[in-house]
């Protein structure tokens, strides 16, 4: 069995010359591929994208890592790099089409911090203000822990170590109250999301880089593909 899957992208500015671009890591590609996924990609500047959506004959959604998520209502005077508007208003409007069709959506990295905004979450601009270590969610390895009793059935591990390339975040303090950690890393630091009542899932780390707990990364896959048995050709 194959699986279509409706991928979000990233905005990116040429180097070259003045062009917004959306862009997406060939590890995905491959990733996804191994994983029998075939992947839609969304761009970023559609005119009309329920139309699209609606055509699209998909039976989840992933939400890739890149670009920081803009300012948000209840933040002032911040200075926020990378961020793309037009890619915060796509992906809220994708995770609103989602929760309406009850279609599965997997958020990774920034994709996992978005989930939690939509459901009224916060963000930890700057991890290096909760945790001792500076930089100690940046291109580094850590352990996390499975916290919640069904993952950790699931998985079949109570620990891991995984990938991590972030320094914004959310913690126990700023995660949405409609959903649940699975896996929480030092200091509070949510690596793993679930919604209780929709087939929706996060991870903060990176499962198309090189990880160490590929196992586990590959049970998430499959746990979020086959969630709600949704008919895939």
């Amino acid at each position: 069995m194959t699986y279509r899957v409706g991928v979000s992208l990233r905005v990116i500015e040429s180097a070259t010359y003045s062009e917004t671009r959306d862009a997406i890591s060939h590890d995905w590609i491959r990733f996804l591929a191994g994983h029998r996924v075939v992947p839609v990609l969304i761009p970023n500047s559609l005119p009309n994208l329920r139309v699209f959506l609606e055509g699209l004959d998909v039976c989840g959604f992933l939400l890739t890592g890149g670009n920081n998520i803009g300012l948000l209502p209840d933040e002032e005077d911040l200075d926020i790099d990378d961020a793309s508007d037009s890619r915060d208003e796509t992906e809220l409007a994708l995770i609103a089409f989602a929760v309406e069709q009850h279609l599965s959506v997997l958020g990774v990295c920034r994709g996992m911090q978005l989930l939690n905004v939509h459901f009224g979450g916060r963000l930890v601009r700057n991890l290096d203000e909760v945790c001792e270590r500076r930089s100690s969610h940046v291109a580094t390895d850590h352990e996390i822990e499975i916290v919640d009793a069904n993952w950790r059935q699931r998985l079949k591990i109570k620990t891991v170590t995984t990938n991590s390339f972030h320094r914004q975040g959310v913690t126990l303090a700023t995660l949405s109250s409609q959903l649940r950690p699975f896996a929480v890393g030092a200091k509070g630091v949510v690596e793993g999301l679930y919604h209780p009542d929709l087939p929706i899932t996060g991870i903060q780390w990176h499962p198309e880089r090189s990880n160490s707990a590929s196992e586990v990364d590959d049970i998430v896959l499959r746990s979020w593909l086959t969630r709600e048995r949704i008919a895939c050709t």
